[in-house]
C-alpha cells in the first residue's frame, strides 16, 4: 500500500503530530546508512521520473493536445 511506498521514500508522518514527526528525526539521525539509501532513492527517482528525457515527451504531448484544442474550437462556427 501507500505506506509501504513511504517506507522506502522516506518517513509518513501525520501532519498535526510533533511526537511522529520528532520521532521520524531522531530515527533518521539514528541510522545514517538507511538516510543515504533513502537518498539515493530519491536521486533515482528523480533521474527516472523528472530528467529532461522523461518530463519533454509528456510535456510535448500536452503541448500539441493543447494546440489541437485550439485549432478545433477555431474551426468551429462562432469559434
Amino acid at each position: 500500500g501507500l505506506g509501504d511506498v513511504y517506507k522506502r521514500q522516506g518517513w509518513l508522518v501525520s501532519p498535526d503530530s510533533p511526537r511522529e514527526l520528532a520521532s521520524a528525526i531522531i530515527e533518521g539521525l539514528s541510522s545514517p546508512e538507511r538516510c543515504r539509501a533513502l537518498g539515493m532513492a530519491a536521486r533515482d527517482r528523480l533521474l527516472s521520473e523528472y530528467s529532461a528525457d522523461a518530463v519533454c515527451p509528456q510535456q510535448e504531448h500536452y503541448y500539441e493536445l493543447a494546440i489541437r484544442r485550439h485549432k478545433s474550437r477555431r474551426a468551429e462556427p462562432n469559434g
